[in-house]
């Protein structure tokens, strides 16, 4: 804008105006496209009308496999945990809470749990074998594919069409030479209609890694042929029907580290640990 003023202190004036175009990113691609944990992946872009171009990496996690082993915690003075029917299925439906319910979990005192760059103070506990920090739960038994368009899907040691008891759920707040941590517990739960027992559970610590802990892992009745997404159903205790890992919440873009997916991938004993990745 310029204006122009006279002896007489009279002014005159004018405007123009120039618009900037914005910059554009033309094409990001990584090769490749699926990288395993320490392998290396190259990062490829063009852009217009940029100067600097800065990477925002959103880090989350990495899968280390550790010995400690899974101990029933209900001995141990371990706190029951009640499903609540609301959470899962429509009230009105025939299904128990312990089939399709969840329960909100508030931590113990002096106990919060970091992930995905927020400090927790709860999480929401599925029936369905996974936490979350959400309550949508508009088909908690189908499990999917990370990433998943559940939002509320946060933490699967084992998410799939799962069947408990009131006995099933229980957590346990404690100190060891790691420091805190928080066991939350699934124990002889059936994946659905009746493929085999398995008993499993998901360790918190607030050093925000978490650990999944399987337990025993009994194969179905004799002459069950009922069987899915296969034919065969004496894995689904093992995870063949299952999805396990770990996404931060967000939208289904949202970073995730996925262990496995319908795959008979685990035996009973085993333990994985998912270590946060510092930025």
């Amino acid at each position: 804008r310029i204006v122009a003023t006279n002896a007489a202190g009279r002014t005159a004036s004018a405007e123009a105006s120039v618009t900037f175009a914005p910059p554009r990113i033309l094409s990001f691609e990584a090769v490749p496209a699926e990288v395993v944990a320490g392998d290396p992946v190259t990062l490829t872009w063009t852009t217009h009308l940029a100067t600097a171009v800065d990477l925002d990496l959103i880090h989350l996690a990495e899968i280390v496999e550790t010995a400690s082993p899974y101990v029933d915690i209900r001995p141990l003075g371990a706190t029951p945990l009640a499903m609540q029917k609301a959470c899962g299925m429509s009230p009105t439906s025939s299904t128990t809470a312990e089939d399709d319910g969840c329960a909100t979990l508030d931590f113990p005192e002096g106990f919060t749990f970091p992930f995905a760059g927020v400090e927790h103070a709860s999480i929401v506990v599925q029936a369905n074998g996974f936490l979350g920090f959400g309550t949508e739960t508009p088909t908690p038994y189908n499990n999917q594919n990370l990433p998943s368009s559940l939002s509320a899907a946060n933490i699967l040691p084992f998410w799939d069409d799962l069947v408990g008891t009131p006995n099933s759920f229980h957590y346990l707040h404690g100190v060891d030479a790691e420091g805190q941590y928080l066991i939350i517990q699934w124990a002889e739960m059936v994946p659905y209609p009746n493929h085999g027992v398995i008993s499993f559970q998901a360790v918190l610590r607030d050093d925000g890694s978490v650990e999944f802990r399987y337990g025993a892992m009994d194969p179905p009745p004799t002459g069950n042929s009922s069987c899915y997404p296969t034919t065969d159903c004496v894995g689904d205790a093992n995870g063949a029907s299952a999805t396990i890992g770990i996404r931060a919440p967000g939208t289904n873009v949202r970073p995730y580290v996925q262990y496995s997916y319908a795959e008979d991938s685990l035996i009973a004993g085993q333990v994985i640990e998912f270590v946060p990745i510092a930025p």
